[in-house]
């Protein structure tokens, strides 16, 4: 998977993991982030 333009923010929109590339990834491949692709991706096919 390539994601292009996503930034590591928690829900206060600090970053999380500055200079940290693996906590970063982490963070983005939480459930909740990953349902908010699979929408998007099922809306742009329609």
């Amino acid at each position: 998977m390539y994601i292009s333009g996503q930034i590591a923010l928690d829900k206060d929109g600090a970053v999380v993991g500055a200079g940290d590339m693996k906590a970063q990834a982490v963070h983005l491949a939480r459930p909740e982030f990953l349902l908010e692709i699979e929408v998007i991706a099922v809306v742009a096919t329609r």
